[in-house]
């Protein structure tokens, strides 16, 4: 019952047409969506500053060269929010009635604007630094999207993310401790903060991405080249200080690993759904990968399949 009665107000012309992009420039569609980003913007930096730089600490603005660290995962993850940011400001913007050009824009800098926020508040942050690497990997990240969008009108290469927790329980209580303390305790704060249990995918159309016509291959599936790390323990190496003062390390058993995947994945926005509300949560589903089968290829040199790959 409670299914169908929410299908039923789904289906309704005037809730559905409330999703549906506007054909002309909409000013109340437009005051809108620039109310509804403005408080997103001052509770994320808000909430941001509280919960985490307030605590660590501000002091002189400076500068940090973090290139090298966590195995490029941190600067994946700055390409993705920017690329995904990009994606919804713009299609924001197409809601309200805006031309194409200036929904780029517009989805360039409102991306660059949340994702610069949380660099100059590194740049004031106690052991953190403004770090033109992350700038750097924001700019290709919004890029990537907004390259596409003028000149193909379409994504043809989609940056995708995918992540399970990892257990660390199974490792000994010097590590499982470790864990907890650059990655977190609960569920959540793992799939966000565990660069071990993290995947960057790029997913793509076979044969569509060059703008090959075909009809062999489904238009919503696709290929899909994926990166993500094992046994990070630390920054740069899996060496560091207990609150005592004390060395630790994780040790041979633990190498630092890269490791590259090849998979398949669905473009959901190839699935047709006519009721615009459904199809915008189905399109909102495909910023992630979806589990499936993948060979890997690691930094160790050995290759292995993966029935199930997050």
């Amino acid at each position: 019952m409670v299914l169908a009665s929410l299908n039923s107000l789904f289906s309704q012309k005037s809730f559905s047409g409330f999703f549906t992009p506007s054909d002309s420039f909409n000013r109340k569609r437009f005051e809108l969506a620039v109310t509804g980003a403005s408080i997103t913007y001052s509770v994320f930096a808000t909430g941001l500053y509280s919960a985490w730089y307030r605590q660590q600490g501000l002091g002189k603005f400076h500068f940090f060269n973090d290139w090298n660290e966590w195995l490029l995962m941190d600067k994946l993850g700055h390409s993705y929010s920017s690329y995904i940011q990009s994606e919804l400001v713009y299609h924001g913007c197409q809601w309200t009635g805006m031309k194409k050009r200036n929904a780029l824009l517009w989805s360039l800098g409102t991306s660059l604007l949340f994702q610069h926020t949380i660099e100059v508040m590194d740049g004031f942050g106690k052991g953190y630094g403004f770090s033109w690497s992350d700038v750097g990997a924001n700019f290709l990240g919004s890029g990537c999207f907004a390259l596409q969008q003028g000149l193909w009108n379409e994504q043809r290469f989609r940056i995708r993310y995918s992540a399970h927790p990892q257990n660390y329980s199974k490792d000994n209580p010097m590590l499982q401790q470790r864990a907890e303390y650059l990655y977190g305790h609960d569920a959540l704060q793992r799939i966000l903060k565990d660069y071990n249990g993290q995947t960057y995918w790029l997913s793509f159309h076979p044969t569509l991405a060059w703008g090959i016509e075909q009809n062999f291959w489904p238009s919503w599936l696709e290929l899909s080249i994926g990166y993500g790390v094992k046994n990070l323990y630390g920054a740069r190496s899996n060496d560091w200080l207990d609150p005592m003062g004390h060395h630790k390390t994780a040790g041979s058993d633990y190498p630092r690993t890269t490791q590259y995947y090849l998979s398949l994945d669905i473009n959901f926005r190839k699935i047709p759904v006519r009721n615009t509300f459904w199809r915008t949560i189905i399109h909102t589903i495909g910023i992630f990968k979806i589990p499936a089968p993948a060979l890997e290829l690691n930094s160790p040199g050995s290759v292995r399949w993966n029935w199930l790959a997050f």
